[in-house]
C-alpha cells in the first residue's frame, strides 16, 4: 500500500517512495560495498535500493480485489497473504543487482525470467532513463518515462487487480491527488514537502497517510550522485538522513 514515483528536476532524475503499512513496521539501511538497501526488520523485504552503477528501484504491491475488501473491513491478519510459488520481483533482482549497469539491463533481466511474479509496480531508474514496469504471474508491461510518473497499488495496463475507484478507492484517489501536484515540483525541498503532504488525515488518499494505512518511511534516491535521503517514520513528523554510496 505504497506510493512510488520518479521525477525529472533540474535536468536530473529522482526516484521516491512512501511506504505505507496497516501495522507498524521498522526498517533499517543495509549498506554494503555494492549497494544501499532499505530493508524491513520484520521480514527482510527490500523497499528500495541503489547500486554503485547508479541504478535504483522502488516497488509497490498490487493486490486482489478480495484482499482489498478484507483490508477495508480491517481484517488485518490477512494482509500478508502470499500465493505460493510467487516471487517478489525485487527478491530476484537483488541476486544480481550489484553488477547491473543500467535500468534497461534490470528491466531485461526481470522480463527474461520464468518466475511467477507477485503482482507489482516497479520503477527502475538510472541517471539517464526511467522505466515503469507492471508485472505479475503471466504478463508484463514496460514503459519508458520522460518527465514524471506516479504509481500506487493498481495496474494501468494489466488485467489483474482493481480497475476503478470502487475496487480500491485509496489507490485511485492517491494517484490522482499525486498527479495533480507533481508538475509543480522542481526542487528537493518541494519534493520532501510533497511526500509529507496530507490534505485530510481522515481520508486514505493522502501521500503521507495516517488512516487505514500509515506511512512508516519515506525515501528519495538520486542515481546520478549515488545517494539516498531516508526518513524512518512519517515524513510529516521525521527528518531525512542522507546516505551516500560514493563514500
Amino acid at each position: 500500500m505504497c506510493t512510488i514515483g520518479a521525477i525529472k528536476m533540474g535536468g536530473k532524475f529522482f526516484l521516491f517512495k512512501n511506504r505505507d503499512k496497516i501495522e507498524p513496521e521498522k526498517e533499517y539501511i543495509e549498506r554494503k560495498e555494492g549497494h544501499l538497501f532499505i530493508k524491513s526488520k520484520y521480514n527482510g523485504r527490500i523497499a528500495a535500493g541503489i547500486n554503485r552503477g547508479g541504478v535504483a528501484f522502488v516497488r509497490s504491491e498490487v493486490i486482489s480485489i478480495d484482499l482489498i475488501k478484507k483490508i477495508y473491513q480491517k481484517w488485518s491478519s490477512d494482509i500478508t497473504t502470499v500465493i505460493p510459488k510467487q516471487t517478489h520481483p525485487i527478491e530476484l533482482l537483488v541476486t544480481i543487482f550489484d553488477g547491473i549497469k543500467s535500468a534497461m539491463e534490470a528491466v531485461s533481466f526481470l522480463l527474461g525470467s520464468k518466475n511467477r511474479f507477485k503482482p507489482s509496480n516497479v520503477i527502475l531508474i538510472d541517471k539517464e532513463r526511467i522505466f515503469s514496469l507492471e508485472i505479475n504471474e503471466e504478463e508484463s508491461e514496460v514503459k519508458e518515462v520522460v518527465d514524471s510518473i506516479i504509481k500506487t497499488n493498481h495496474f494501468s495496463s494489466l488485467e489483474f487487480g482493481p480497475h476503478e475507484d470502487g475496487d480500491y478507492p485509496s489507490s485511485f484517489e492517491r494517484e490522482r491527488y499525486a498527479n495533480s501536484m507533481i508538475n509543480g515540483i522542481d526542487t528537493l525541498p518541494k519534493l520532501k514537502n510533497f511526500l509529507a503532504s496530507h490534505e485530510n488525515k481522515e481520508r486514505d488518499f493522502n501521500i503521507c497517510r495516517h488512516f487505514i494505512s500509515s506511512t512508516v518511511s519515506s525515501c528519495i534516491v538520486d542515481p546520478k550522485e549515488k545517494r539516498m535521503w531516508y526518513c524512518d517514520t512519517s515524513p510529516c513528523r521525521g527528518k531525512y538522513k542522507l546516505y551516500n554510496l560514493r563514500k
